[in-house]
């Protein structure tokens, strides 16, 4: 069986936010961390002390919760096995929830420690299918199916609009879809068409093949 395993991880967490910010964009970081982020070892032991260890157990306890149906329904929507049995989800104070896309085989995530319970089981969900998806198109030879545009509606849809919904989101899912819509201004216009695609799709390869149609246009 699939399954997440967490941690703190300061070292860690230090080396995403210096990989985002050299690949995607800033990381909004408090003024003192951002005056001596180019001492890697000062910034490590200062991140580290942000650290709620004693709330470590409780985020695995609430992910458990819905950890075995999460995995099974996301392999009975795509058709596909999940790549790796074990993956790691780092949790964080700085770095944004995060799944690298440039790694076909990542198995790590990150997620905020200080968001509410549903929020970090979505957001982990979210970051997890990231990996999933990437692991799925690395084996096509499509790169268009990599883009952001395609990606981030993808998750939404998989998440918002499957039976997956009532394991993160209860009663609705609106809150969801406009606050992704605000983070993700470059996916969000093709939302619409692409929910379309999504309710009518045959398989998930059918929706992947016309997605790709809807991005031309």
């Amino acid at each position: 069986m699939t399954k997440v395993i967490f941690e703190f991880n300061a070292k860690k967490e230090y080396d995403y936010i210096k990989f985002f910010e050299e690949n995607f964009g800033e990381v909004n970081l408090p003024k003192p961390l951002r005056k001596i982020f180019g001492d890697r070892k000062r910034a490590i032991e200062y991140i580290e002390k942000t650290y709620n260890q004693k709330k470590l157990r409780a985020f695995e306890t609430a992910w458990r919760k819905i950890e075995k149906e999460y995995f099974s329904a996301i392999k009975s929507i795509t058709g596909h096995k999940w790549k790796h049995k074990t993956y790691r989800v780092v949790m964080t104070n700085y770095m944004y929830g995060f799944c690298n896309p440039l790694d076909g085989n990542v198995r790590e995530v990150t997620c905020q420690q200080n968001v509410p319970l549903i929020e970090r089981n979505y957001i982990i969900a979210h970051e997890l299918l990231h990996a999933h998806y990437f692991s799925i198109i690395a084996q096509k030879n499509d790169p268009k199916l990599l883009s952001t545009e395609l990606n981030e509606n993808f998750n939404v849809l998989a998440l918002c609009f499957s039976p997956v919904c009532d394991l993160l989101v209860a009663p609705k899912n609106k809150w969801i879809i406009n606050g992704w819509a605000h983070a993700n201004q470059i996916a969000a216009p093709y939302f619409d068409a692409l929910l379309l695609l999504w309710k009518a799709r045959k398989s998930f390869e059918d929706y992947l093949e016309k997605s790709a149609v809807v991005l031309k246009k």
